[in-house]
């Protein structure tokens, strides 16, 4: 495999394991509230891709055809291409260093910042479907794009390119930095690391209970967690190993499709049809629609400045637990 790293200078600015117990049953009104929102609240769609809470302690809620919304805890304000989105369909979002909102859309993407909006299609007349974002300490936005690759945008409008001959590897779906400072970058058929001196490749032959990694988080102790599409088991990479862990739930297909650590130091798991489970490092719990979610497909996870945790669903809005004295 040759992976190629482009370059760029943009003259006018950016161009851009094992589980020891598992608990199903839970009364969730002793252990918190559930609210759930939907368009009938204010949200500008209830088909959710993903979400984002941001510095300022607003929520951040990307919709499939709806633009983004941003609700400050008191009010709801939607953007889309009527006042100044590049593209309806939001897939990504980011905050930058300076408090700037990042939008990555089917079209390429979006900077909002007390002026307005920028809009960016892409490099070379491609048009870039953004599928991740993520900042990095040292100030670069890292974009991953569905076909073209992923790119490393520096504050100083350099921009890396690392696009493989493999066209495969070249779909992104999710990024992320760990405590190292190195950056994952999970594709279809495997995850890079990227570090300061050299690009790894990792699939299944290395430990990844499967290739296709659709999510994935690096943690506060260390490690970074895969999700898969298809797998009973999630792995987990502690520095040295990759190693899997079995969700418990007695469902042999997971689609793990995002990971949130809270400032307790759980683990929680959104999926596609399995609803949420939170993991504690011991005891894995479950959570579903009949327990206070809008829907058992989970599409993202965040927790806001008042410690309350978010979850988005693909077709019916968003919901906020608020922790009990269980948690």
């Amino acid at each position: 495999m040759y992976l190629k790293r482009l370059f760029l200078l943009f003259l006018s600015g950016f161009l851009f394991f094992s589980c020891e117990e598992y608990e199903d049953a839970i009364d969730p009104y002793s252990l918190g509230e559930w609210k759930t929102f939907t368009t009938r609240d204010g949200i500008g769609g209830n088909e959710i891709w993903t979400m984002l809470a941001d510095s300022k302690g607003n929520i951040w809620i990307a919709t499939l055809d709806n633009g983004v919304t941003r609700y400050d805890g008191n009010s709801w304000k939607t953007w889309n291409t009527s006042n100044g989105l590049i593209d309806n369909t939001v897939t990504a979002i980011e905050e930058d260093i300076n408090g700037d909102m990042w939008f990555g859309t089917s079209s390429g993407f979006s900077i909002l910042n007390a002026s307005g909006f920028n809009n960016y299609t892409g490099i070379g007349g491609n048009i870039w479907q953004v599928r991740s974002l993520k900042q990095a300490d040292n100030g670069s936005m890292w974009i991953g794009t569905w076909g073209n690759g992923f790119f490393e945008v520096k504050s100083s409008g350099i921009i890396s390119y690392y696009n493989d001959t493999w066209e495969e590897t070249n779909y992104v779906n999710c990024i992320d930095q760990d405590m190292q400072g190195n950056i994952w970058v999970g594709t279809n058929v495997g995850v890079y690391r990227v570090r300061p001196s050299n690009v790894d490749f990792f699939t299944v032959s290395d430990g990844l209970t499967t290739s296709t990694v659709k999510s994935l988080m690096a943690d506060s102790w260390g490690h970074v967690w895969f999700g898969p599409d298809d797998q009973e088991n999630i792995t987990r990479y502690d520095g040295q190993k990759f190693s899997p862990i079995s969700l418990y739930n007695g469902m042999p297909q997971n689609y793990v499709t995002s990971f949130l650590e809270d400032t307790q130091g759980n683990i929680w798991i959104g999926m596609i049809s399995n609803g949420v489970i939170k993991y504690d490092g011991t005891i894995m719990r479950s959570y579903f629609n009949n327990d206070g979610l809008a829907s058992n497909t989970i599409t993202a996870i965040v927790q806001d400045t008042n410690g309350n945790i978010w979850f988005a669903s693909y077709e019916d809005g968003i919901t906020r637990y608020k922790p009990g004295f269980d948690d």
